[in-house]
């Protein structure tokens, strides 16, 4: 990871951290199961930690519905994702089902879990003042620029140069279109950070094309789910004796197709609804069908879009309506972006990749199939 991805989101956990309390409300929690480890009887103390649980697990469910999946990914690479997850209370009301009788045993797991935890909160924030005491900054954004975040796992490209340059012009080719539907000037995408271990790199594009590439990522998302019904029911049609498989591949395999077509076309329309010049609106959809279908054989094979927006902090005096356009478009993006959550790739892939302009240095795909 990044060093400055990573100090961003390490900066972004650590201010939810702080303000939703979770540390406090475990060391709240171990105070009070420390009391009814001592006076199991004691009505007061088991009602005064039911209420510290109960706020504990209240602040793990808002950390996790602030972070996007993106930032789970990146704290999963770190091992860090159940140190703010709800999984942290999960672990302990099975302890506490399995132990309802002995309370000291509740209480010394969930010790062990807030000294664990309060540890390494305390490496997290040594790291986060490193990092930014080296000058690992984020890239910040102007009010009217978002980020996008591509990442290309090296099975696509099989760590061949001339294929990672596809999957790049590619991405060049989808992005613009993707500005072009939105009326954004297409050539202006700048490069913010690159991460190396499966290559993730950010744009910093228009805001408005930042948040439509995350609507189409979603729509890519539910386009497969749609497929992979589709497939569930092929294999258990393939289960039964009156079928042979090449009527089971014939029917199904033109049905995955046709939906994939009707999804793209319906998407086509959608994006290019507002593009009133008829010759235009016509270049752009001979020009968005085929890069949809790139654009999903790639998520297919488990290419992962994340979409930030990163202002810079406000000042003191600063305009009240820049701060509210921030803020809010602080919120549309983590809206899409939340949905943004992929599956591992499973199967032989449906669609097959091409090259992405004319000198044929995509990685030679495998025979696709339905």
């Amino acid at each position: 990871m990044d060093a400055a991805i990573l100090r961003a989101l390490l900066n972004k956990v650590l201010q939810y951290e702080t303000e939703y309390k979770i540390q406090p409300y475990l060391e709240e929690a171990v105070s009070h199961v420390s009391s009814m480890a001592g006076a199991p009887q004691e009505p007061s103390y088991q009602t005064n930690f039911a209420e510290s649980f109960k706020k504990l697990k209240s602040s793990l469910l808002k950390m996790q519905e602030a972070l996007t999946p993106g930032d789970w990914d990146r704290l999963a690479e770190i091992s860090s994702d159940n140190d703010f997850s709800v999984e942290l209370t999960n672990g302990i009301e099975e302890v506490i089902s399995e132990n309802a009788a002995t309370p000291a045993v509740i209480r010394d797991h969930i010790m062990e879990i807030s000294q664990k935890r309060a540890s390494e909160i305390t490496r997290y924030k040594n790291l986060l003042g490193e990092l930014t005491y080296f000058g690992f900054e984020p890239t910040e954004n102007d009010v009217d620029e978002g980020q996008i975040g591509f990442k290309i796992p090296r099975d696509i490209f099989h760590n061949n140069l001339p294929g990672l340059i596809n999957e790049l012009n590619f991405i060049r080719k989808f992005v613009r279109l993707v500005a072009e539907a939105e009326s954004e000037e297409p050539g202006k995408i700048e490069v913010g950070e690159i991460s190396t271990t499966d290559p993730v790199f950010w744009l910093i594009v228009a805001y408005g094309v930042a948040k439509s590439v995350g609507k189409v990522t979603d729509w890519c998302l539910d386009t497969w789910k749609k497929v992979e019904d589709i497939r569930n029911v092929r294999a258990q049609t393939a289960q039964l004796q009156s079928f042979s498989a090449e009527e089971v591949d014939q029917i199904f395999g033109t049905k995955i197709q046709g939906q994939i077509d009707a999804s793209i076309q319906e998407k086509v329309e959608q994006l290019t609804a507002e593009v009133t010049d008829q010759a235009r609106k016509n270049e752009l959809q001979n020009g968005l069908r085929p890069t949809l279908r790139q654009f999903l054989a790639r998520i297919e094979r488990g290419m992962t879009v994340d979409v930030r927006y990163l202002p810079a902090p406000t000042k003191a005096g600063e305009n009240e309506e820049v701060v509210e356009a921030r803020e809010e478009r602080q919120s549309e993006i983590h809206v899409v972006a939340a949905k943004l959550v992929f599956p591992r790739p499973v199967g032989e892939p449906v669609l097959q990749i091409e090259a992405a302009n004319d000198d044929n240095s995509a990685p030679k795909p495998s025979k696709p199939k339905p």
